[in-house]
């Protein structure tokens, strides 16, 4: 077609044509490195002489919840605020959050080239602007814009106090997230930049994690099989079908190709999709979080249901501050705004967050029975410590460390399990259920008085809901856990087996079937025996779960490479605190466990323990098994040889 018959020729001119593409990539990514190092040494410099004029830094408070919660009715209260507080909102888009014209600026900076694009300032000095591109930029040009605004009212000649303090610095920054965000992702962003040094992270502090719960539609989503994607839960992303439409329309040019190569979805257009599903979102934003509001209490119709969310709210977050709103109004925005001085969440992780799981369980012991809990202590950063100072571990041990949640509503915690029929005839606690019928009759026909009619969607899914804490020091045999996994009530992430795998099927109890059919949330750390270096977590939340790998055991690392300042707390989750790198399994497995926090109906008795605790113990390595496994633990290749692994973990780095 150019002209060209000879083959070598063809060649050559497509290497030609390689070379120019390579090139202009390679341009392309050196202009790119250019704009950072020259936006990188802008901020240093900005940062240094802020630093050096010891200018505190301003809080950042994150806001979480689904769309419809009232997150957007919060932050037009936080901007109206008359406490004196100039506060910078960063929403997804400004139209969205219907800022009364009143309380506009005369002269916003919509089209002024000086304050981030898409910015309404308000009378009070406070200031909303909508989310350009990444998240940090747009809290960088925030920065900015306060600098100038401080600049302007410090060579202001003018007495008018209200001037000033329209032109002054913020005093705090909000960023609303979208309904669909995981807090965990977001949090993690701030303190990778603070571990990396980034300039920005001398002029901010991520404070406060708030999340905006709606009580209407909680225990719904709480139990939601949905997925979190446009698809199976387009209420998440869009208000109406009008804004589903428009966003769907957006992307009606883009060729298919592309549109698969970029993650969009036939029919639907380009897509944010969440990898979860709604139940399991919505623990994540409950979990990560230092206030949780509870959001249109009036709408609720009785104060059981508000206290029943309450007490999920507290056993699945038990450090969080809980407060009731009124289409969003907070009496006092201070105890929202920068109550935790980037103390709690917001400087948490994975191993703090289950850490203050199993702390909770045991205080939860302590104050119901009055006794100390059997657990070890959990003190410091890390979850749990089985340091007693012996010199070696019974290949046998193992313990239940059981807990029921504080009753200070009107929870269940007597000790006959929930769905049980007490069948004592001179028992008179009105705890107990004495009808001859546990299951709800659904014949709207029946008229049989023994039988449950009862209309609360919600009773079997909340009373007596508590927490227990399963710890053994052996590997799991991940064939039979996978079974186990199997019964959770999960329809995302249950693991395959294989044929042969199969073949070798636990026959489970009834009675471990249905508590494990009741289990709200668990988590926690997990040893499964294909591997003697893997620090694996268990993440199940509403339908949803997932083995993850947070890397490698401390254990598996020599003393002198962990970090110095962080060792007692490493060893506190040792089973010796003589633990040597050189020691055997024999001696000593490290920080090697298996330490799992469950949450769910029933989770408070004694009874239900028993079976789960014994259920769990039957998916560890028989003794045979511990052998096989010592004998080959320096050998990763022998041991997933020799135990399989049908569990497939997903890495995670928070």
């Amino acid at each position: 077609d150019f002209g060209i018959t000879d083959a070598a020729e063809i060649r050559v001119r497509k290497r030609e044509q390689q070379n120019m593409k390579s090139s202009i990539r390679q341009h392309y990514l050196q202009i790119i490195m250019l704009v950072y190092h020259i936006t990188g040494l802008f901020l240093s410099v900005q940062a240094l002489a802020y630093a050096n004029s010891n200018k505190p830094s301003i809080p950042i408070t994150i806001l979480s919840g689904f769309l419809g919660s009232g997150k957007t009715t919060f932050l037009q209260h936080l901007l109206q605020n008359q406490d004196g507080l100039r506060i910078a909102v960063i929403v997804n888009d400004v139209a969205n959050v219907n800022i009364d014209s009143k309380l506009v600026r005369g002269q916003s900076v919509v089209n002024d080239s000086v304050g981030p694009a898409g910015m309404v300032e308000l009378a009070n000095g406070c200031a909303c602007c909508s989310l350009a591109g990444e998240l940090l930029a747009s809290v960088s040009e925030l920065i900015t814009l306060s600098d100038l605004r401080e600049q302007a009212a410090a060579y202001d000649d003018d007495d008018d106090d209200s001037e000033t303090q329209l032109q002054g610095g913020f005093d705090h920054i909000v960023v609303e997230l979208s309904g669909v965000s995981d807090p965990r992702a977001i949090r993690a962003n701030f303190q990778e930049a603070q571990m990396y040094g980034m300039p920005l992270m001398e002029r901010v502090q991520l404070d406060t994690m708030v999340t905006v719960v709606d009580c209407t539609s909680f225990l719904q989503n709480l139990r939601s099989a949905k997925g979190a994607t446009t698809k199976d839960s387009p209420e998440l992303f869009y208000r109406d079908d009008a804004e589903r439409e428009a966003a769907s329309s957006d992307w009606d040019d883009v060729p298919a190709q592309l549109m698969q190569a970029l993650g969009g979805v036939g029919g639907m257009g380009m897509e944010m999709e969440h990898e979860s599903g709604v139940s399991e979102l919505l623990i994540d934003q409950t979990e990560v979080a230092d206030v949780v509001l509870l959001n249109k209490v009036d709408q609720v119709e009785n104060d059981r249901t508000i206290d029943e969310i309450k007490d999920i709210v507290q056993l699945l977050n038990p450090k969080a501050k809980v407060i009731q709103t009124q289409f969003g109004r907070v009496g006092d925005i201070k105890s929202v705004l920068g109550a935790f001085g980037g103390l709690g969440a917001a400087d948490a992780g994975t191993v703090d967050d289950h850490k203050d799981a199993v702390e909770a369980a045991k205080a939860a012991e302590k104050h119901d029975h009055g006794v100390e809990s059997s657990a070890h202590d959990h003190s410091h950063i890390h979850e749990h410590t089985h340091s007693h100072g012996h010199s070696h571990i019974d290949v046998d041990s193992k313990e239940v460390i059981s807990t029921t949640h504080d009753d200070s509503h009107r929870h269940d915690h007597s000790t006959v399990e929930h769905n049980d029929v007490c069948n004592e005839p001179n028992c008179t606690d009105p705890t107990h259920d004495h009808s001859h019928n546990h299951e709800v009759c659904d014949d709207p026909n029946c008229t049989d008085h023994t039988h449950d009619h009862s209309h609360d969607h919600h009773a079997n899914f909340i009373d007596s809901i508590g927490t227990f804490v399963y710890s053994a020091r052996r590997p799991f045999h991940p064939n039979r856990l996978s079974q186990l996994i199997a019964h959770l009530p999960v329809s995302r992430g249950i693991p395959t087996m294989e044929q042969e795998d199969r073949n070798q099927q636990i026959d489970f109890s009834d009675d471990a079937k249905k508590y494990l059919g009741k289990l709200l949330r668990s988590k926690g750390f997990v040893w499964l025996a294909n591997s003697n270096v893997a620090a694996n977590y268990w993440a199940h939340a509403g339908a949803s779960f997932e083995m993850q790998c947070l890397g490698s055991w401390w254990a598996t690392l020599p003393r002198e490479q962990w970090p110095v300042e962080a060792t007692a707390a490493i060893l506190s989750d040792f089973d010796n605190v003589d633990f040597n790198y050189d020691m055997d399994l024999n001696a000593s497995v490290g920080d090697r466990r298996q330490e799992l926090v469950f949450i769910g109906t029933g989770m408070g008795d004694a009874s239900v323990q028993k079976v789960l605790g014994d259920t769990l113990d039957r998916c560890l390595l028989t003794y045979e098994e511990w052998d096989a496994y010592k004998s080959c633990a320096d050998d990763e290749e022998k041991l997933n040889a020799t135990f399989g692994n049908p569990i497939r973990a997903r890495i995670v780095s928070y």
